[in-house]
């Protein structure tokens, strides 16, 4: 399974009978949010295939972000690249998508043992062997069985702790990607690594003891099947529909007024939980349901919102919300706001009492 690098893209030839391209990026962060909303768009575009998430335990600090392009022309997969590229720059802060040397590093680094021509690949009951001259690596693979999760909001964060806390070593993987009734489905599976000295402890018992229910399931994997652990694909064909658990990746059910790009992503998820129908603008604006213009932010500025009603006041339905109530008040002052009947004004108490559902019964005059 030979590959090429090529600045920030590893390329390899599909082994299945598509004989398409396939092409991986990677992208170090320390946030779920800025990256999550955007690649959930180009999914849905068919810019990516799939992306993961991969979190290692212990020190889940830098959440990799593992991008997968398959197309039959290596130039579109380039393309497509650059769009998705261009869209997350605005987070540069954030994140880093890495390039060369490293590009390969983090790719690799999930197979503890250096990869040499002496390196061979077994079955071993249910985990699969790595062996080479000098060492040998047992992985275990768990599905978490996401429908017994009790409290969706702080899981992720509970248990990757709990899992340090027993001493295992390891990676958890999101996988996302389109089913094909066009549903963005998400599988999440658990990777066991450890020598072979240590002592085969039951981790699926602790865990599922620790939670009182079923969460994981270990999981039998051909030899066949492994190599999707290093493309961070799924290994079970048992995916859930995203839209059911995305509760999994806010910090709570309240949105976050300190952050906005935290609050961009609460926002949009919970507009896609309505089924409402929605464009994202940019960090500030979203455009609901063809009728409607949603303006936020956490300061008020005056000038910006004053051109958004003058284009566009006679148009469509304008919310506006300032998060800061200091900032409210001041926005209120403001004598145009006044006397628009289509213009909501809100702050972070209102906005929490605002049923979306509303959004979709405004029709235009």
């Amino acid at each position: 399974m030979s590959y090429v690098i090529e600045g920030p893209l590893i390329f390899y030839k599909s082994i299945n009978k598509t004989k398409k391209i396939l092409a991986f990026s990677v992208i170090q962060t320390e946030e779920f949010y800025p990256l999550m909303q955007i690649l959930i768009e180009f999914l849905n575009k068919r810019f990516i295939k799939y992306f993961s998430v991969q979190l290692r335990v212990p020190d889940n600090k830098k959440k990799i972000f593992l991008l997968n392009f398959e197309e039959d022309n290596k130039d579109v997969i380039i393309k497509f690249f650059n769009i998705v590229f261009q869209k997350i720059a605005q987070f540069k802060n954030y994140l880093n998508v890495l390039t060369k040397e490293a590009l390969e590093a983090k790719f690799l680094d999930i197979f503890k043992n250096k990869i040499t021509p002496n390196l061979s690949i077994l079955k071993s009951d249910d985990s699969i062997l790595i062996k080479n001259h000098r060492s040998s690596t047992i992985y275990n693979f768990y599905i978490l069985n996401l429908d017994r999760i009790q409290t969706k909001f702080s899981f992720l964060h509970s248990f990757l702790n709990l899992a340090s806390s027993f001493n295992i070593e390891g990676y958890l993987i999101l996988n996302f990607k389109i089913d094909r009734e066009s549903n963005v489905d998400i599988m999440i599976y658990f990777v066991e690594i450890k020598n072979d000295t240590k002592f085969n402890e039951n981790i699926d018992y602790k865990i599922n003891n620790f939670y009182n229910n079923d969460l994981i399931t270990k999981k039998s994997i051909e030899i066949k099947s492994f190599f999707n652990l290093l493309w961070r694909s799924e290994i079970l064909d048992n995916g859930f529909l995203f839209k059911d658990f995305s509760d999994l990746f806010n910090i709570n059910n309240q949105y976050d007024f300190d952050d906005l790009i935290k609050f961009n992503f609460q926002f949009e998820t919970n507009l896609r939980k309505k089924k409402i129908k929605f464009k994202r603008l940019n960090k500030n604006l979203f455009f609901i349901e063809n009728c409607l213009l949603f303006y936020f932010s956490p300061i008020l500025e005056s000038k910006v919102i004053l051109e958004i009603l003058r284009r566009y006041s006679s148009q469509f339905y304008i919310y506006i919300l300032i998060m800061k109530d200091e900032q409210y008040d001041e926005l209120l002052k403001i004598e145009q706001i006044e006397f628009l009947k289509n213009v909501v004004t809100l702050n972070s108490s209102k906005f929490l009492k605002l049923d979306f559902n509303i959004f979709k019964d405004l029709k235009l005059e």
